[in-house]
């Protein structure tokens, strides 16, 4: 339950399910249960309140000294102490569903397995999410041991999504070499080929470092200043510099579905991060693939998009090119629209944006006369 007495709904935010009235909330480890502060701040003008790590079973935590300051802060490692999850469910749950705000609870286990029961154990009323931690680093079993592998990190997501029903966060240690490849391959991609493969499919989990599949280079962004364009590095962003699909027909061939992590190898094995709409493009122009659909929150490209009237069932290289630099087409559906360019520029037949908020759109395009969304093309 989320209140509107503080907020006028601007502020509101959606997150895989757990809506909240402010993207604001309590980091865990640094708020305690939450109870513990309500002297100081009202629990009900956060977005949620994610409170400290808990274990199936009660834990101590580290022996001895477990904080130190330091001339820029201070050092922990107080090893997951807390009262166990009976002890949550029974005494501080009922507590906290006095205030109106969602709860976040941060689960800690020394396996798999016992993170699904306690996932399980925590799915009832009052919990409106979990956090995974798999970035501890002051524990002798689990945490950042689990944080460091992508499939370790994967069979501990597995489990936690197969018991619990509501909204799943992973709480990602910054101290491994790619936290985006953690995220992308250890959670989204294993969750995708699970549904899939739930649903008759064949579906296979890639990255790009497989077989060379994806070769990148660093990405260096754009950023105007003093009347200046800039060439900035953004960190591990990267650049597609070639698709290697050798691997992707022998899936194709034998019926296996790629699900593909939009990460890319650079040319010394570093791994970077890239537009999933442009490794999208960059692979249907490098298959000459018959098709690419492209799924947005909105029914396709408008002239204008602030009158429906203006909506374009077809829309050509020149249009796409004077509607972003009119600023008609911008933020997140400019990569969209360069993906499309991108596929049909490489060999792709067709290439569509369409609405994947509406029910069963890509049959409705794949197997309608009429189609749905807006169709690129290079020109009329």
């Amino acid at each position: 339950m989320v209140s509107a007495k503080l907020y006028d709904g601007r502020l509101a935010v959606d997150i895989a399910g757990l809506k909240m009235q402010t993207p604001v909330t309590t980091a865990s480890g640094t708020f305690g249960f939450g109870l513990e502060f309500t002297d100081f701040l009202d629990l009900e003008k956060v977005g949620a309140v994610c409170v400290k790590g808990t274990t199936l079973l009660p834990r101590e935590g580290n022996k001895g000294q477990r904080a130190v300051e330091t001339p820029s802060g201070m050092l922990n490692c107080v090893g997951l102490e807390n009262p166990g999850s009976d002890y949550f469910l029974n005494e501080t749950l009922p507590k906290l569903r006095k205030y109106d705000v969602p709860v976040i609870v941060n689960i800690a286990a020394s396996s798999p397995e016992e993170y699904g029961e306690l996932a399980h154990k925590l799915d009832v009323d009052g919990v409106d999410a979990v956090e995974i931690n798999i970035s501890c680093p002051n524990v002798k079993q689990g945490g950042i041991a689990f944080g460091t592998c992508p499939d370790s990190a994967a069979a501990v997501v597995e489990q936690v999504k197969k018991h619990f029903t509501k909204t799943v966060i992973t709480k990602l240690s910054p101290n491994v070499t790619s936290i985006t490849e953690m995220a992308l391959v250890g959670k989204i991609n294993t969750d995708l080929v699970g549904r899939l493969n739930r649903l008759g499919g064949k579906a296979v989990g890639l990255n790009g470092k497989d077989d060379n599949l994806i070769q990148a280079r660093k990405h260096l962004a754009d950023v105007y200043e003093n009347g200046e364009v800039n060439l900035v590095d953004i960190g591990y962003v990267g650049t597609v510099e070639h698709i290697n699909t050798e691997l992707l027909n022998v899936l194709l061939d034998n019926d296996f579905i790629p699900v593909i992590a939009p990460t890319g190898v650079g040319a010394t094995g570093e791994t970077y991060n890239i537009n999933a709409d442009s490794v999208a493009g960059e692979i249907a122009g490098a298959l000459k693939a018959e098709k690419l659909l492209v799924l947005t929150d909105v029914k396709g490209i408008y002239a204008d998009y602030r009158d429906e009237s203006t909506f374009l069932s077809t829309m050509t290289f020149e249009k796409a090119q004077e509607l972003i630099i009119k600023g008609n087409i911008d933020g997140g559906m400019i990569p969209k629209v360069k993906a499309c360019i991108t596929a049909l520029s490489g060999g792709a037949k067709k290439a569509q944006i369409i609405d994947g908020r509406a029910e069963h759109s890509i049959l409705m395009e794949v197997f309608s006369d009429e189609g749905v969304g807006t169709e690129v093309v290079k020109t009329l």
